[in-house]
């Protein structure tokens, strides 16, 4: 949870997934999406976008 008590969500799909396969996020919600060797990484939350592709960064460094 989020200091505010919001989700923060994060989803792994398969390589072989389409993102399209991660329902819309809410409104007021941003997303962010990275794709990988092991599938898509998506992120998201109700804070900043910025904020949310820092994080993404952070945990999934592309070197």
């Amino acid at each position: 949870r989020l200091p505010d008590g919001s989700m923060l969500e994060i989803f792994h799909l398969e390589p072989e997934a389409e993102r399209s396969v991660v329902p819309a996020a809410a409104e007021g919600v941003n997303e962010v999406a990275l794709r990988t060797e092991s599938g898509w990484i998506v992120m998201r939350g109700a804070i900043p976008e910025s904020e949310l592709d820092a994080m993404l960064s952070a945990l999934f460094p592309t070197g």
